[in-house]
């Protein structure tokens, strides 16, 4: 209510939510290789003790600051909010489709979250020996490759 500054529930559509405990996402910015800026969404272990070191899996793509996905973009691949109910920090990566499927795009993609790790690390929210890294595909000219 304005007057009084009280909240007031006016219909629940989604009643079945007050069982579950969400993650806290928060969009975060660190610097390419090139000095350009890179998002993502942080998902905060649920739980989260300031100044504990977690995990971290870096999915390194799919995010969307203006989209609420439990699950990510695709319900086959994306387990940010499982994780986090697990103890560990996962970080949604923003993708650069600059020179997509290069080499130079996979050194660039590469030094990105290199710096994206140092960020983290930085600010004392993760373990730098406990990283991994959560990719869907590779660039078919990388598949060869292997």
């Amino acid at each position: 209510m304005p007057a009084t500054g009280q909240k007031k529930l006016l219909l629940d559509l989604n009643p079945q939510f007050k069982e579950l405990e969400f993650a806290r996402v928060e969009e975060v910015h660190w610097k390419d290789s090139d000095g350009q800026d890179v998002r993502g969404g942080l998902y905060y272990p649920i739980g989260y003790v300031p100044g504990k070191r977690y995990p971290l899996v870096i999915q390194t793509h799919g995010w969307n600051s203006h989209r609420f996905w439990i699950d990510g973009a695709y319900t086959s691949g994306y387990a940010a909010q499982a994780l986090a109910a697990k103890g560990i920090m996962v970080l949604q990566a923003d993708e650069n489709y600059t020179e997509q499927n290069t080499f130079a795009s996979v050194k660039r993609e590469v030094a990105t979250l290199e710096n994206a790790i140092q960020y983290l690390d930085a600010k004392s929210l993760i373990d730098r020996n406990r990283v991994g890294l959560r990719a869907s595909a590779l660039p078919e000219f990388m598949s060869s490759m292997l």
